[in-house]
C-alpha cells in the first residue's frame, strides 16, 4: 500500500458542495458508496505545506483489524467537538497536545499504531468511542484543515461493525449536541473519500 500516493489522492479533492436531497425524509441512513461516487479524484500533487498526521501501514492494519467501515477526512476541531463534553475539556486537550512534528516522528508514530477513529451506534447515531484527540489537536495547531479517521459502525445488540450505512445525524460522545452529516459534508467539514481510496486503503 502506497500511503504517499493515497495522500495525494485525498488532497486532490476539489472543494465542492454535494447536491444532496435534504428533503428526502425516507433516507435515514447514509450510503457512503453512493456519496463517494459524487466526488471526482484527480491525481495531483499534495501541497507540501499541508500539515497532516502521518499514517503508516500499522495504522491501516489497525483499521482492518477493528473492522472499520469507512475512512473520511474531518476538520480536526470538529472531531474534538464530537468527542469532548464542553469547551473547557477541548481547550485542555488543545493545551496538552504536543506538536505535530512530535506525533509524526518515526519513533512516536510507530509506537502510536492505533488509527484515529470514531465508533458510532448504528441505531442511534450516538458516538460511542474515539481515538486520536491529541493528534487532532496537533494537526489544528499546525494549521491543518483535515484529519484522517476511520468510522466504525456499532450495533447495540450484536456489536457488529460490518455495516456500510449510518444515521444522517450523529450525537456527540459526552453530551447531547447533534451533528447534521449532510450539512457538514456540504459545508466541506467532512470529506467522503472515493471508493478507489477505500480499496487502496484496505490492501
Amino acid at each position: 500500500m502506497d500511503l504517499k500516493k493515497l495522500y495525494k489522492q485525498v488532497c486532490a479533492f476539489e472543494r465542492r458542495t454535494l447536491q444532496l436531497d435534504t428533503h428526502d425524509d425516507t433516507m435515514s441512513d447514509i450510503d457512503w458508496n453512493k456519496l463517494s461516487d459524487k466526488l471526482a479524484v484527480d491525481d495531483v500533487e499534495e501541497e507540501d505545506d499541508e500539515p497532516r498526521f502521518t499514517l503508516n501501514k500499522d495504522h491501516a492494519e489497525n483499521l482492518v483489524a477493528e473492522k472499520s467501515n469507512w475512512i473520511v477526512d474531518i476538520n480536526p476541531l470538529l472531531f474534538l467537538r464530537m468527542t469532548t463534553d464542553n469547551i473547557m475539556v477541548m481547550n485542555e486537550i488543545l493545551d496538552k497536545a504536543k506538536s505535530l512534528a512530535f506525533y509524526n516522528s518515526p519513533e512516536i508514530n510507530q509506537r502510536m499504531s492505533v488509527h484515529p477513529s470514531l465508533s458510532i451506534n448504528k441505531n442511534t447515531g450516538k458516538i460511542e468511542g474515539h481515538e486520536g484527540r491529541h493528534r487532532a489537536a496537533a494537526v489544528h495547531h499546525a494549521g491543518g484543515k483535515w484529519y484522517r479517521i476511520g468510522l466504525r459502525m456499532m450495533d447495540t445488540e450484536s456489536r457488529n461493525h460490518g455495516i456500510s450505512t449510518m444515521p444522517w445525524v450523529w450525537t456527540a460522545q459526552y453530551n447531547s449536541e447533534q451533528f447534521d452529516i449532510k450539512q457538514l459534508i456540504s459545508q466541506n467539514k467532512i470529506k467522503v473519500l472515493s471508493t478507489t481510496v477505500q480499496k487502496d486503503y484496505w490492501r
